[in-house]
């Protein structure tokens, strides 16, 4: 299972130079946008933690 949650999010780019939507695998929702590959580390990192403790608690 941590394999499965430590890819629900991904990023892409967008026709914009180094704009990417990150969005969830699971729903295909876009769940942010952003600017920058650090940006995108910070978000996707920020998210997978997030399902992460979601799916310890549960």
């Amino acid at each position: 299972m941590a394999e499965e949650s430590a890819k629900r999010y991904a990023a892409a780019p967008l026709e914009t130079a180094e704009t990417y939507r990150i969005s969830d695998t699971w729903t295909g929702e876009v769940v942010s946008v952003v600017k920058g590959q650090e940006a995108v580390r910070k978000r996707l990192d920020q998210l997978n933690a997030e399902q992460s403790l979601a799916r310890r608690s549960a």
